[in-house]
């Protein structure tokens, strides 16, 4: 027995870094999201709105410590930083690349838990389809057509195949195999 453990035990582990080139600047900027969040247009109506009346549109978004958040529905309640318009783009570039380039919905769920970005699953695939290198290393969705043959026997005692399957749990005819 000692031997077939030793089979399976690898002699060495071999383990290679990935480098995923990761953009550091992004969570500098995210520190500064008050600051940034006041240069952006569509924002500055909204804290004007809230400023105006602060009780109907505290529905929806909030300010705290001068940064506005946002809630999905009127009694949830989790409400997400509102990031602005010139942190987008690098925001899901960032979150793309640290996952490790994977999917759409992957990528949008993890930006919307922390975040609230109007138009997000749009932005995303957008993003995502123009990514150079996910575009040339991505799996091709295309099915491969294969040549078909008939493999019926031509003379008697001349191989034949069938592919088996089972046993299953039997069925109503007494039937096990497929």
């Amino acid at each position: 027995m000692p031997e077939i453990r030793n089979l399976t035990k690898p002699n060495t582990i071999m383990v290679k870094a990935i480098k995923l080139s990761i953009d550091k600047s992004v969570s500098i900027d995210l520190r500064n999201l008050s600051e940034l969040q006041k240069t952006d247009q569509r924002m500055r109506k909204i804290r004007v709105r809230i400023a105006q009346q602060p009780t109907i549109s505290n529905t929806r978004y909030r300010l705290v410590n001068d940064t506005l958040f946002y809630r999905e529905a009127r009694h949830a309640s989790e409400w997400k930083s509102v990031l602005p318009a010139c942190l987008e783009d690098r925001a899901i570039q960032h979150t793309h690349k640290s996952l490790g380039h994977l999917e759409v919905e992957k990528c949008m769920q993890q930006i919307k838990q922390a975040y609230h970005l109007k138009s997000l699953e749009l932005k995303v695939r957008k993003f995502i389809a123009c990514f150079d290198t996910c575009q040339r290393v991505k799996f091709p969705n295309r099915t491969i057509t294969t040549e078909e043959r008939s493999h019926l026997p031509t003379k008697p005692s001349s191989l034949c195949v069938t592919d088996l399957f089972g046993s299953l749990p039997t069925s109503r005819g007494g039937v096990k195999y497929v």
